[in-house]
């Protein structure tokens, strides 16, 4: 395909604007896009790798002990068992509180390089939320300086979902680039005055 129908194709995002968790998904998804593709940050896997080494620890648990049973059968392996199901529950409620607490509703870690060079990357948090039968679509956007957890700045916003949607349930990709755009550099001269 030639760039300029990728490009068509990718601003056509129809969504079924009745269900209310898909528009939100939705409209994350163009968040997402509009921020790597044409803003220009990469995306960061983080969250992504912690819930993949908490789950391959589980994993390795799991394996350990069906090896050791298939071993040493059930009344010499009691013990192995008891230890390794124990470690198997204490992986997954970490796992859990993982993904309650500190990933929280963040859909999408982004990082900006500095182009000169010679300023720490910016790392960005986007998370979003939407309450049960609202149409009031919750945005925010978090910068942090790399290596420094108090440097934060943060922009929280609020829009209707009727501002990105339209009545056919077609995302405006373009207004939403506008408002994420806007946000951003609100966040990155607010954070140059520091």
């Amino acid at each position: 395909m030639s760039r300029s129908l990728d490009d068509d194709v990718s601003r056509i995002i129809k969504t079924n604007k009745w269900n209310q968790i898909r528009v939100k998904t939705s409209i994350d998804d163009a968040i997402r896009t509009v921020v790597i593709d044409r803003i220009g940050l990469k995306e960061s896997y983080k969250f992504l790798d912690v819930r993949l080494y908490i789950c391959i620890i589980a994993c390795v648990v799991a394996a350990t002990a069906t090896a050791f049973d298939y071993l040493n059968p059930f009344p010499a392996s009691k013990m192995v068992l008891i230890g390794c199901c124990s470690l198997y529950f204490i992986s997954v409620a970490v796992l859990t509180w993982f993904m309650t607490y500190v990933e929280k509703q963040i859909f999408l870690n982004a990082v900006g390089k500095d182009i000169a060079g010679i300023n720490p990357d910016n790392h960005w948090e986007f998370s979003s939320n939407m309450d049960k039968y609202d149409k009031s679509y919750k945005l925010i956007i978090v910068k942090r300086r790399h290596g420094s957890s108090s440097c934060n700045f943060e922009r929280s916003l609020t829009r209707s979902v009727e501002d990105w949607i339209d009545d056919n349930g077609l995302l405006l990709i373009d207004e939403i680039e506008n408002v994420i755009r806007g946000c951003i550099d609100e966040l990155l001269i607010s954070s140059k005055k520091e």
